[in-house]
């Protein structure tokens, strides 16, 4: 059987469940980072063993949490922080990719009331809403365009749950499926690890572009033509 990595002995046991709630979240978040490399390099070496010899190592195990860490995660406050801050801000600017990343969102649930705000009129031009200032955040909580695939997946997962809540017909509405559509083609693809670097601003520019026309019926065939060229362009690109 596999030796756990993270809980390897009691006397690392008595350390993790001495750690805060706070500490055992940054841990976590790390470790979930980790374990997302891993499966990337395991899935190159699955598509690739010459170029890719060694897999990813065994994933880590988490720590685990109390019956009264899960309670105050279970909290009204601490939910109401983690939810009501993205979602006014997703209202009226668009956030980056970066920000759904496991650790950001652990970072803007735990340091809400000393995040960067700025105000901004209502859609209805009433009154004023505070929401993230994602320009200054973006050093911190991450870019829109994610410098690897393990990150990237882990982000869209997080992504697609954001937006499937908005939809109130629930996550068969059409609004969560057409984010579900537009997450599923890239992770379909059988190439998808060798021209990341290639597809990732195809893929933040569609997310743009729904934002900006507010069309929920998804075009597989124009995200496919988008692809495609992005691959040649890549390909080109390392000719030269």
């Amino acid at each position: 059987p596999r030796v756990r990595r993270t809980h390897a002995t009691a006397a690392i046991i008595a350390f993790f469940k001495s750690l805060t709630l706070a500490e055992k979240l940054d841990r976590n978040v790390k470790i979930e980072t980790e374990n997302a490399a891993r499966k990337e390099k395991t899935e190159k070496h699955l598509l690739d063993p010459n170029a890719h010899p060694t897999p990813g190592s065994a994933a880590a195990s988490m720590i685990s949490y109390t019956d009264e860490d899960i309670a105050t995660l279970q909290m009204p406050d601490f939910l109401s922080r983690f939810k009501n801050i993205p979602f006014a801000t997703d209202r009226h600017v668009p956030i980056p990719l970066g920000f759904f990343r496991a650790k950001s969102l652990c970072h803007i649930s735990l340091h809400s009331s000393t995040l960067d705000t700025v105000k901004t009129n209502n859609l209805d031009g009433t009154t004023k809403k505070v929401i993230l200032d994602v320009h200054k955040l973006g050093d911190t909580l991450g870019p829109d365009i994610l410098p690897t695939l393990g990150e990237h997946e882990e982000a869209a997962e997080h992504h697609l749950r954001f937006q499937s809540s908005k939809d109130a017909a629930g996550d068969d509405g059409p609004y969560a499926t057409f984010w579900h559509d537009h997450h599923a083609f890239f992770f379909r693809q059988m190439d998808k690890v060798e021209y990341y670097e290639a597809w990732a601003p195809v893929e933040a520019k569609r997310r743009h572009d729904f934002r900006a026309e507010g069309k929920t019926l998804f075009d597989p065939a124009a995200y496919q033509f988008d692809y495609q060229q992005a691959k040649s362009t890549f390909d080109l690109r390392k000719e030269f």
